[in-house]
């Protein structure tokens, strides 16, 4: 399913791709960046989804809020360049997913209300 928000383009990070050489794969300077910019723009959302969500979402949304404010936290430890860009591309996709999920959900209770008053 593609997303209709500017964030569809995250995707999985493999990060065996990813050196700390920032020679041998230029994009990755660009990666830091955009993720951390991901990160800022869903974690609001899914924080105001989070009441919503039933128990298991629910505590799958606090953990990942809890891990992205742990990667974006500038007092952390730096760690090297790749384990950053992982972490940052983890935790922006969870949150990408809680919203599509959410979305998706919501879509299915309309339908399921729309048949139910046939």
């Amino acid at each position: 399913m593609k997303s209709r928000s500017p964030t569809g383009r995250i995707r999985w990070l493999d990060p065996g791709w990813i050196r700390t050489d920032s020679r041998s794969f230029p994009q990755v300077k660009n990666l830091g960046p955009m993720f951390r910019f991901y990160v800022r723009q869903l974690s609001p959302e899914v924080a105001a989804l989070t009441p919503t969500l039933e128990d298991e979402m629910q505590g799958a949304a606090m953990h990942t809020l809890r891990y992205a404010d742990e990667v974006l936290d500038p007092a952390a430890p730096r760690v090297d360049r790749a384990a950053r860009l992982h972490g940052l591309g983890v935790v922006a996709r969870s949150l990408l997913t809680v919203v599509e999920m959410t979305a998706e959900y919501e879509a299915r209770q309309a339908l399921d209300g729309t048949a139910a008053h046939r």
